[in-house]
């Protein structure tokens, strides 16, 4: 097993990345592991980490890198749209292939969770990876995976559904995230409402930064 950390160009990011190959000995197939939502690097929760070993055991070399704005990769992950994360994950494929010398077209991806979306646009509109694997991917758009959040969180589907519309509308329109409390407080005596911190929703600058990019993220 060879390990070496690497760089490449993303979308206007630099990337930091691992490739770890199974040995010098014979060329292999690759596979880049794209990871979930939020800061998520390269090791996505030590996931990434028996993932990659499994993977280099069974001869297959392994690039796994830092998000955009995780890690030591430049950018900012929060504001960045599926299309954005699916050309750093489309340089990710390159720089591997580009370690595989010899072996063209053998580079496959894996998306986890919301990798899964950037799995699937690098699918459909920037190349064809020789392989498409993913992993507790969402079925449903952005904001049908936000409603669910909240029903978790004690809303009915219907208020749910009725609070992201409203915040969509909202982010879509341009207005600041101040705009987005004023809608979450006129919820504030559901009895539902004071789990959502529990459940992580909150609703700063960032937090806003990030549903408008969402609200793009499952945009065909």
């Amino acid at each position: 097993m060879e390990t070496e950390d690497v760089e490449f160009s993303g979308a206007g990011v630099r990337l930091s990345a691992t490739i770890t190959m199974p040995g010098p000995a014979s060329p292999s197939p690759g596979i880049v592991l794209i990871g979930g939502s939020g800061p998520s690097d390269r090791h996505n929760d030590g996931f990434f980490d028996l993932l990659r070993d499994h993977l280099v055991n069974a001869g297959v070399a392994v690039l796994a890198y830092d998000k955009r704005g995780a890690g030591r990769s430049s950018g900012d992950w929060a504001t960045a749209t599926v299309d954005d994360l699916a050309a750093d994950a489309a340089a990710a494929v390159a720089a591997l292939q580009a370690r595989l010398q010899g072996t063209p077209g053998t580079v496959g991806v894996l998306g986890h969770s919301e990798g899964g979306w950037v799995a699937l646009r690098l699918c459909a509109r920037l190349a064809t990876p020789r392989h498409l694997i993913i992993n507790s991917c969402p079925a449903v758009s952005f904001a049908e995976s936000e409603a669910y959040a909240l029903t978790r969180a004690g809303a009915e589907p219907d208020q749910a559904a009725t609070l992201i519309a409203q915040l969509t509308a909202a982010v879509q329109a341009g207005l600041e995230y101040q705009e987005g409390q004023r809608i979450l407080a006129t919820y504030e005596h559901e009895p539902w409402h004071p789990a959502l911190a529990a459940e992580g929703f909150s609703l700063d600058a960032a937090a806003w930064s990030q549903l408008g990019a969402g609200t793009l993220r499952s945009r065909s």
